[in-house]
């Protein structure tokens, strides 16, 4: 395996940059920690595991650091962590297969988020793009920041570099999560108005007020953004989908959402389009139709939210078998989803 740097932007992050660093240690790898105008002891902290720590003056843009950072590094490729996220696996089998193709390989990394408040948590997995060698490849977008090659016409490919990172950084307490959500949502309005047809800018716009349940203003930049050329087979083009009919069920529109069937194929691969889809039907009252999802969803090994395919479905053909009277039959569903708390409550009330 060739030698690797770990690159970090930072800015008052005392709370997590030594949870983050320690699971760090056993990579063995140069450690870059660019700070971006901390006041707490971020920096003083961060001193125990690395002496490459610079100071970089923030500018409203993420990749600015992002490249900074790789410009201090000694080596050539480059593992981005942020320092809320927290390393509990690495493959270096995985590594080497990507450094055998340094022009034409982007890695990925499994970043495993946690989501809400201590009593009420859920888990969310996504795949961003984290390694990279910077002789091709640098940031670029001032949020939300991409892996880009240097030269537009290479053709490049995703690999798994079998990294997993534990991700807090979306839990906490609601006022917590409304600040980072505002500071990224004034961030992506700022670029928006640069880019004001760009699908991304307009997907994470989306995704922001999504987070701040302002669901009307997040389904007007999710249908902005469907308005360009989408790839439904593509993850990003499932993600945009789920996000879309999110909104709809929530604002009672779920029959807008049937206009996903038109790419059913592609968006099925993921549970996740398949449980909304289940909550469509029921909130059309088709019980039938929604069963027949719930139960799909239990065999797609692929999902983004943690349950999409196992307690979930499970927990609501409980709840289409109990409105409808069927007490034993919605027992049976709520014991195979026992391990989520309101299906055990349920069925602690039907006992």
């Amino acid at each position: 395996m060739e030698p690797f740097s770990v690159c970090i932007i930072a800015k008052n992050e005392e709370k997590h940059i030594e949870k983050c660093l320690k699971a760090l240690h056993p990579l063995h790898a140069e450690i870059i920690l660019v700070d971006t105008g901390s006041t707490d002891r971020t920096k003083e902290l961060a001193l125990k595991y690395t002496e490459h720590i610079y100071d970089f003056t923030w500018v409203q843009d993420f990749s600015a650091a992002r490249n900074f950072s790789a410009e201090k590094a000694s080596n050539d490729w480059i593992l981005v962590i942020d320092c809320d996220e927290y390393v509990t696996n690495f493959d270096p089998n995985a590594i080497r297969a990507i450094q055998k193709n340094p022009s034409t390989v982007v890695g990925l990394i499994e970043q495993q988020s946690l989501l809400g408040e201590a009593d009420d948590q859920s888990m969310y997995i996504d795949s961003p793009a984290r390694f990279y060698n910077k002789k091709f490849y640098h940031f670029t977008g001032t949020i939300h920041e991409q892996i880009v090659p240097y030269d537009g016409n290479i053709s490049f490919s995703y690999m798994s570099t079998g990294v997993i990172v534990s991700h807090d950084g979306y839990f906490g307490s609601p006022e917590e999560r409304y600040e980072k959500n505002m500071r990224n949502t004034n961030m992506l309005v700022d670029a928006l108005k640069k880019e004001p047809d760009n699908p991304y800018l307009l997907f994470q716009l989306g995704q922001s007020y999504y987070a701040m349940q302002d669901y009307k203003t997040a389904l007007s930049y999710y249908q902005k953004a469907l308005t360009q050329p989408i790839n439904y087979s593509s993850e990003s083009g499932v993600v945009l989908a789920i996000g879309t009919i999110n909104c709809l069920n929530e604002l009672h529109r779920s029959e807008e959402a049937l206009v996903f069937l038109d790419h059913y194929e592609e968006l099925s691969q993921y549970a996740d389009f398949v449980l909304l889809m289940g909550h469509v039907y029921t909130n059309m009252g088709n019980f039938l139709k929604a069963m027949t999802e719930y139960l799909k969803a239990t065999t797609i090994p692929k999902f983004h939210k943690a349950g999409s395919n196992s307690f979930l479905p499970f927990y609501h053909i409980g709840n289409i078998y109990r409105a409808l009277g069927d007490v034993n039959m919605a027992k049976m569903m709520y014991t195979k989803a026992i391990e989520y708390q309101p299906a055990k409550q349920a069925l602690d009330e039907l006992s």
